[in-house]
């Protein structure tokens, strides 16, 4: 064989292998041990190349079009290889941290997150139940965002997930082809309530905690509210552009002071007070409930 064919060969070998390394996922952990702390744990296992491994939390979520800092909820930061040997770290800027590799090519990033801000973009745990916004628990590395996610669940018993990410087959698992997917997807766990309707050939779910609100009234009235919503946006601009969507539906006691709703690509989520159930109909067509996002419509021609 000619050198210059081996070396064709060689690199387009060399390249095969790069290329499948790009697509293996970034698998990822959310772990509620006691709910009681209000802390999520979470992990994130990247491959890494170099000396150097630069990991971020995003800076703001999908729909809030606002600067935050969600890296100032995160608590006992670790960094460590495959084989559990744990590995320095700095911070470069307020959501950033440099992950000093030492030769190792996978790094487990650990950390815990104080869920404790009733926010639309923010996460929540209490003893029965949790949300949270995948900009709040999902690193990235500041190499890019095209590369698939596989996320693993492990809840206290009688916990249950619901989220528009895509169902693995594996219980407890998800998957998302790229980042963008991974936290443009709201999250409940816990003990909640979720029901659907049909519209148009594709399911519409609610979520709803507490989950005492779906089995009266308001529930019903709530679900029925949306599958209209749903048939006649359908009709409106020909079709659903999802496979299934969802709203998820957090409630508050008390007194009002807090609403809103956050639209998602295939998902809506919204913080209400409970009494806004006394008039379920009317709150769910309030809620700014985006099937159709202004970068779904184009110009007539």
């Amino acid at each position: 064989m000619k050198t210059g064919q081996a070396t064709l060969i060689t690199a387009l070998l060399l390249a095969s292998v790069v290329a499948a390394r790009a697509q293996e996922p970034v698998e990822y952990l959310v772990r509620v041990e006691e709910p009681g702390t209000q802390l999520f744990h979470a992990e994130a296992t990247l491959r890494a190349s170099g000396d150097v491994l630069l990991v971020s939390l995003p800076a703001w979520t999908p729909g809030h079009y606002e600067i935050q800092n969600y890296a100032r909820w995160v608590q006992t930061f670790a960094a460590r290889a495959a084989d559990g040997t744990a590995l320095r770290w700095d911070k470069v800027d307020k959501d950033t941290w440099r992950i000093h590799c030492a030769g190792h090519t996978r790094v487990r990033v650990i950390f815990d997150f104080l869920a404790d801000n009733l926010a639309l973009d923010g996460s929540l745990l209490k003893a029965d139940f949790g949300f949270f916004n995948g900009t709040n628990l999902f690193v990235y590395p500041e190499t890019g965002y095209d590369f698939p996610a596989r996320v693993r669940f492990e809840l206290p018993a009688g916990w249950k997930v619901a989220t528009e990410l895509k169902e693995s087959g594996e219980p407890g698992v998800y998957l998302a082809s790229d980042y963008h997917e991974l936290v443009d997807n709201p999250t409940f766990v816990g003990h909640f309530a979720i029901d659907s309707a049909m519209a148009d050939g594709v399911w519409t779910r609610l979520a709803m905690y507490p989950a005492k609100y779906m089995e009266g009234p308001g529930g019903r009235m709530s679900l029925e509210a949306l599958q209209k919503i749903a048939d006649y946006a359908h009709e409106l601009f020909g079709g659903p552009p999802y496979e299934r969507y969802t709203t998820f539906l957090y409630l508050y006691p008390g007194e009002p002071r807090y609403g809103g709703g956050l639209e998602h690509a295939n998902s809506h989520f919204d913080i209400a007070p409970e009494i806004s159930m006394q008039n379920a109909e009317q709150s769910i067509r309030e809620c700014a409930y985006g099937l159709y996002r202004t970068s779904t419509i184009t110009p007539g021609t």
